[in-house]
């Protein structure tokens, strides 16, 4: 009569190959979360002597400050910003820019340290929103000007 039980006693049945794939995964997960961490709290300065990290940054910055860009031409438009203050920004934004692709501190530099440092290539858009900054004229073209910025963000190399 026991030996009637034994005839319903299998061996365990095997895992699945997917907890298998689905366990490796899950570790190649957890590895890409930690060294996403890793590199988007690096200091800017090192991610730019990074190959593949400083190609994908200096994209992410372009985006970035182009939709900065085009951000203040919308309040521009909208009326909360006047043309001064919207050169202002856009200024403030390029130099930004310039410090963050770079490292020179543009922000702190006049447009003669500008011209004659190592962000050259930012001055002719630099001395463009400092003189329209400045200007009375009664139809500014902001617009134009915020064209001018996002190309030079565009082409910096």
């Amino acid at each position: 009569m026991a030996s009637d039980f034994l005839k319903w006693i299998v061996a365990p049945l095997p895992y699945s190959a997917l907890w298998l794939v689905l366990g490796v995964l899950l570790v190649l997960g957890v590895v890409g979360w930690f060294v996403g961490v890793l590199v988007w709290t690096l200091p800017v300065e090192r991610l730019r002597t990074m190959p593949v990290i400083r190609d994908i940054s200096n994209r992410v910055l372009r985006r970035k400050f182009s939709a900065a860009v085009s951000r203040v031409t919308d309040r521009h438009r909208t009326g909360e910003l006047s043309s001064r203050q919207a050169y202002a920004e856009m200024s403030r934004i390029l130099r930004s820019f310039v410090f963050y692709r770079t490292g020179v501190r543009a922000q702190y530099m006049t447009l003669g340290e500008v011209a004659h440092g190592p962000a050259a290539a930012a001055a002719p858009v630099v001395q463009a929103l400092y003189a329209r900054q400045f200007e009375l004229d009664e139809k500014p073209d902001v617009a134009a000007t915020a064209a001018q910025v996002r190309s030079a963000i565009q082409s910096w190399n």
